[in-house]
């Protein structure tokens, strides 16, 4: 079965004090919750020199993440303040990227559906339940 995306929050374009010094950077972190129960990270992070477009980085991984020996350094939890989630030291985490499926379920996703309109803040918005059923093959017998 494909990748669906169940929910996301697009947190738009990031205003931390750490960005206000590089006027060249944009910054923007966006979540998703997958049909195979992983929430995954999506970071964006476009370089501008004079209002010319340079470059693009892209960071897909699992939200939750863990220390080396299992210890669960971060959970992410649908609306929580971006702050809180930038600001947790990640110097003993095991950041574990996100698979090649979910990386293409969310660059479509994220494309087709935001991109024009990243640096707007969104809701938790849910675009698909985790379980489907064709109505018509449903019986209460």
């Amino acid at each position: 079965m494909a990748l669906k995306v169940i929910r996301y929050k697009n947190y738009g374009l990031y205003k931390g004090d750490y960005i206000e010094r590089y006027k060249n950077l944009k910054m923007y972190w966006s979540f998703y919750e997958l049909s195979n129960g992983n929430i995954i990270e999506f970071y964006l992070r476009e370089q501008w020199w004079k209002d010319e477009f340079v470059n693009i980085i892209q960071d897909y991984t699992l939200a939750n993440t863990y220390s080396k020996n299992g210890e669960k350094i971060r959970e992410y939890k649908f609306g929580m303040d971006i702050s809180d989630w930038v600001f947790i030291p990640l110097e003993e985490a095991d950041i574990k990227p996100a698979n090649i499926k979910e990386v293409m379920c969310i660059n479509n996703f994220f494309y087709k559906h935001l991109y024009e309109k990243r640096e707007q803040e969104s809701d938790v918005i849910v675009v698909s339940t985790p379980m489907m059923f064709n109505m018509n093959e449903f019986s209460l017998n």
